[in-house]
């Protein structure tokens, strides 16, 4: 029963999620997540205006966590990894890129009412 209850609270990544991130030289863009979660698997699609959709790749859930990596074909491909936590209709996502020191600032993205 507890751990009936405790997937309950957790809730689901599924849905559409939108907000702005912020990259390291201060570009703002509109970033747009769709989320499908089964169980502990996590798949969709990420996307922005100058990007394009991409797929995510390693995508994984538990509990309010997710986390998942993009891979961007863009000045020869770089690889995003992205960790975040889901507080019922907001999103924090964390998004660096895979081995630099630092990410870009702490995005919030809100579910699309259906």
């Amino acid at each position: 029963m507890v751990l009936a209850a405790a997937a309950a609270w957790a809730g689901d990544a599924s849905g559409t999620w939108k907000g702005e991130i912020n990259t390291p030289d201060g570009t703002v863009l509109q970033l747009t997540c769709t989320l499908k979660q089964e169980g502990a698997k996590l798949a969709g699609t990420i996307s922005t205006p100058e990007t394009g959709t991409i797929e995510l790749a390693n995508g994984k859930a538990d509990g309010d966590k997710i986390s998942f990596i993009v891979k961007v074909e863009m000045n020869g491909g770089t690889v995003y990894v992205s960790e975040g936590t889901i507080k019922g209709d907001e999103m924090t996502l964390d998004i660096k890129e895979e081995g630099a020191a630092q990410g870009f600032p702490t995005a919030t993205l809100k579910r699309e009412k259906q």
